[in-house]
């Protein structure tokens, strides 16, 4: 992995949890769970990521049925982290071990000698230079319906870096309409690496349907995030939308549901909302979201111990396991412009299904409206 850190002008760290993360997902693909884990974001996966931050945490939804099964059978796919892991990979240690096992293989199989040394050097250059993904430490509770969002503590080992990697696992209710499979090449083998994720009229469908359950007690800031960037990044089919959000209220409907869609779009003059909307986009963009009139006790604190994350509100610091991201400030939106576009993308699919019926229209990012 040194030799492509200079290649690639890499930190070797940074690249190590890449190769890492990738690995992790694509063992996830080809076991059982390949359909059951989707993907939340796919945007930390690429080389240029890789170069500025490090990846040590990716979340994953999946089924709220048989969730805590999934945990479960998650952990299963990772060999416990065992205490002669550092023995075995630490050259001084492995020497020493190596030379036991030399010695005693010597009384016993003399005329062997020389071909056992071989392979026993041949296995420790092998196991200092593999990359690991272990499980070194496992749930302590089963999850229930209720309990905060259940992590997969994993740690990706190649001497000599012991790197600590969170998954964290996201239940969703009901039947995911519309997933669909991805393919990226990997940065690191020369076969690509295959995983699933909802499509983003899925995506947009259940960030909205969170958005009018959950209205200002939502936890997750990034459901407004990501939809104002798929909306004003992407293409998108109001149909689908549709379909998917209908199944949703079918599934588990929402009381006075139009009433909460006005509510939602009141929040662009809730400065409460705003506040919350700036803290989280604040490590997006520091010096476009740093006002003087801001007391520091509006904001919610990052975590002293960014290992931490259960002591403050998750989506508040969704990422912190990573290094800030750096954006083009011009790029950072104000609240209110992202509950308008908002309100006008959903307002058209939100009334035909309360008429029961099926919206159509494309979505332009580039005008910012369907497509007449």
């Amino acid at each position: 992995m040194e030799k492509e850190s200079e290649v690639y002008q890499f930190p070797e760290m940074n690249l190590i949890a890449g190769c890492g993360a990738e690995k992790i997902i694509q063992k996830i693909y080809n076991s059982s769970l390949g359909s059951r884990l989707l993907l939340k974001n796919d945007k930390y996966l690429n080389k240029e990521w890789y170069r500025e931050n490090l990846v040590n945490y990716l979340e994953f939804f999946s089924p709220e049925e048989g969730f805590a099964d999934t945990v479960k059978e998650l952990e299963g796919l990772f060999f416990m982290e065992a205490s002669e892991w550092e023995q075995e990979n630490d050259p001084e240690k492995s020497q020493e071990k190596l030379q036991s096992d030399l010695e005693k293989k010597q009384e016993e199989l003399q005329s062997d000698l020389g071909q056992r040394q071989e392979e026993l050097q041949s296995d420790l250059n092998q196991k200092q230079g593999e990359l690991q993904v272990v499980l070194y430490q496992k749930q302590e509770t089963i999850w229930q319906i209720g309990d905060k969002n259940p992590r997969v503590h994993l740690k990706i080992m190649e001497w000599p870096f012991q790197i600590p990697f969170e998954l964290e696992l996201i239940p969703y209710a009901g039947k995911a309409v519309q997933v669909k499979e991805k393919e990226l090449e990997s940065r690191f083998s020369e076969e690509n690496i295959t995983y699933c994720m909802f499509s983003e009229e899925e995506y947009l469908s259940r960030s909205f349907y969170k958005m009018l359950e959950h209205l200002e007690l939502i936890n997750l800031m990034s459901w407004y995030k990501e939809s104002y960037d798929i909306l004003t990044g992407q293409m998108v089919s109001g149909r689908r939308v549709s379909e998917s959000f209908g199944q949703l209220l079918l599934d588990n409907n929402i009381p006075l549901l139009k009433e909460r869609l006005e509510i939602v779009d009141s929040f662009k003059n809730y400065r409460y909302m705003e506040k919350r909307w700036k803290n989280y986009m604040s490590r997006f963009f520091p010096e476009q979201t740093r006002t003087q009139d801001k007391p520091q006790s509006v904001l919610e604190p990052l975590s002293e111990n960014p290992m931490d994350l259960h002591m403050l509100e998750k989506e508040e610091i969704d990422g912190n396991l990573q290094e800030e991201i750096r954006e083009d400030e011009s790029d950072c939106p104000e609240w209110s412009q992202v509950i308008e576009l908002l309100v006008r993308f959903f307002t058209p699919i939100f009334d035909m299904v309360l008429r029961n019926e099926l919206f159509i229209g494309d979505w332009m990012p580039q005008i910012g409206r369907y497509l007449d």
